[in-house]
């Protein structure tokens, strides 16, 4: 069951990452926890190559939007 429940998180959080996007920008504070929530979940399945361009990007968005030096 839990393997299932994580197929479903990574298929319902790519469907709200495709809407965040197109409603609230390329850059939203949302997006960012939507690509770190994705990523952790390609990492619960051992899919770090999927995991590591989305929590790069979710990192790039954060530094955009509190700076380098954050802890936000």
């Amino acid at each position: 069951k839990e393997m299932g429940d994580l197929e479903q998180s990574i298929r319902f959080l790519s469907e709200a990452l495709s809407i965040i996007e197109i409603c609230s920008g390329k850059n939203s504070s949302i997006l960012a926890s939507i690509l770190v929530n994705l990523g952790g979940a390609h990492c619960s399945f051992g899919q770090v190559r999927e995991a590591k361009p989305l929590l790069k990007r979710a990192l790039k968005i954060e530094e955009e939007m509190y700076g380098l030096e954050s802890h936000e």
